[in-house]
């Protein structure tokens, strides 16, 4: 699979135009924005990247065949999402055209939803978190625990953090636990150093115990003749070699992480999260725990050691002006906005996502 994608993004990348962005959309998807071009022209670009692909392919009847979908603006959209929503309806509508030769969306575009994720208020919370990236930035590693009820708004809170570490060319990988009785080991752990290595920041180096953690480790050190079973095995744990890895990732440059809801974490994750604490030293981390007020007091007694580097980030309801502001941007008509503000407000309600589910 990881072949297929490279051939697709080599072919991509010699077919874009000065002016043309290409970027990694989802797990298998790629986005080729193509700018000034009419519809014909973008037809055009779309028919040479079929051509190679065959080409590309020919010797490889077993793999799934590639989809292509085009869509245009505004006649489809005049935004990313949904310029790339219509584009995968087309190849949904039409999947033998898309995988043999090319979709084309529809004429008509989706009606504009309602921007339910539009950030409002938080501006000193959001503040506290950028003063952590620019410590970190410094070479003065951080840990920020991001603590709130579900639905309050951290993950929204901390999307804006990582906005602004793309920004200023930080790494980064966000990680998400999810409830269950029985939480894999290191689950978070894993999601983070997969994404850092998809994103290719991942050093080349022999690792013992990490490829038993992440396989696709072993994968890209074949020519590094990773350690058989008949070899020597080095006695450094799992825990100390993903803060390794971590810290020769911070070595070269700033390393932004996030894993959300660790309060639904096993404890070797946690584990994780106090080794790295104790020992960032000065290394260009920053790492964001979001959870609950249970996940708040375990990370509290975690952390007890390394007080001058942890740093808790609360988050309460949203003021009656910033609930004012974000329903004002649903709905076209003032009357309505207005009412739909007083009605939460009797009720208590002062989170937009907990008032969207209300």
């Amino acid at each position: 699979a990881d072949d297929v994608l490279a051939t697709v993004a080599s072919v991509l990348r010699r077919v874009c135009r000065r002016g043309d962005v290409l970027a990694r959309f989802g797990a298998d998807d790629f986005v080729l924005l193509v700018s000034e071009a009419s519809s014909e022209e973008a037809l055009g670009v779309a028919g040479r990247v079929r051509a190679q692909l065959t080409d590309g392919f020919a010797l490889s009847a077993d793999l799934a065949p590639v989809a292509i979908g085009i869509a245009t603006a505004p006649e489809h959209g005049d935004s990313l999402d949904t310029l790339v929503a219509a584009a995968r309806r087309a190849v949904i509508s039409h999947p033998q055209h898309a995988t043999s030769a090319l979709a084309m969306a529809d004429a008509a575009a989706e009606p504009p939803r309602p921007l339910l994720e539009r950030f409002v208020g938080r501006i000193p919370e959001l503040r506290r978190l950028e003063q952590m990236l620019d410590a970190s930035l410094r070479g003065d590693a951080r840990v920020v625990s991001v603590v709130g009820p579900s639905g309050i708004g951290k993950s929204t809170l901390v999307s804006r953090l990582m906005l602004d570490a793309r920004r200023r060319g930080a790494a980064h990988a966000v990680a998400h636990c999810r409830p269950s009785s029985f939480p894999a080991p290191y689950a978070p752990w894993i999601q983070l150093i997969e994404a850092l290595r998809v994103a290719r920041v991942v050093p080349e180096k022999r690792w013992h115990s990490l490829p038993r953690l992440v396989p696709s480790l072993a994968g890209s050190q074949r020519a590094l003749r990773l350690a058989d079973e008949s070899s020597t095995v080095s006695d450094v744990s799992l825990t100390d070699e993903v803060c390794e890895l971590l810290a020769t990732v911070a070595s070269s440059r700033p390393l932004v992480l996030v894993i959300e809801d660790l309060e639904h974490a096993d404890q070797a994750s946690w584990d994780v999260c106090e080794r790295l604490a104790t020992h960032l030293g000065d290394s260009r981390i920053l790492l964001c725990l979001t959870g609950d007020d249970s996940f708040a007091s375990e990370s509290r007694a975690r952390f007890a050691t390394v007080r001058r580097r942890h740093y808790e980030v609360r988050l309460g309801n949203l003021s009656q002006d910033d609930l004012r502001q974000w329903i004002s941007d649903l709905f076209a008509e003032r009357a309505t906005a207005d009412a739909c503000t007083t009605h939460l407000a009797q009720r208590g309600t002062v989170t937009p996502l907990l008032a969207a589910h209300t």
